[in-house]
């Protein structure tokens, strides 16, 4: 239950890595004209905790799902003493990322498409920090 729980902690780098690709998006998206209301000054500035807000007010409720399916996913994957880290790390991705795109193209709002890259680059971070612990119980 330990290494469970020490394995589910190593998943806060999501949340810097979800701020800052929002933030570097929703300027590409204003760089390539996609819709959107901000003049420049308002998304360069206050974006910074503008994103923040949402966040914690429109984000909770999808964060609190992420988190739940990243527990419940880890707590499966890493179960046994594996060396197949990677793997594992790699099926929580798919099964995240597949969903977000999918309501990417039903929501027509592109950051779905922008956040599964974030979550790949901070699920390899973990990757390191996972082994670490498997191999010390």
């Amino acid at each position: 239950m330990k290494k469970r729980f020490k394995i589910f902690t190593t998943n806060w780098i999501h949340l810097p890595g979800f701020y800052i690709t929002t933030y570097l998006s929703f300027i590409l998206f204003k760089l390539l004209g996609l819709p959107g209301n901000q003049p420049w000054d308002a998304l360069l500035l206050h974006n910074i905790y503008g994103l923040l807000v949402l966040f914690l007010f429109w984000g909770l409720f999808l964060l609190v799902g992420f988190y739940l399916l990243l527990g419940i996913l880890d707590a499966i994957l890493f179960s046994k003493k594996s060396s197949k880290v990677k793997e594992g790390l790699l099926i929580e991705w798919i099964i995240i990322s597949l969903a977000s795109i999918f309501c990417a193209f039903k929501f027509n709002y592109w950051l779905w498409v922008t956040l599964p890259i974030s979550f790949y680059i901070t699920q390899m971070m973990r990757m390191k920090k996972i082994k670490m612990i498997i191999e010390k119980n």
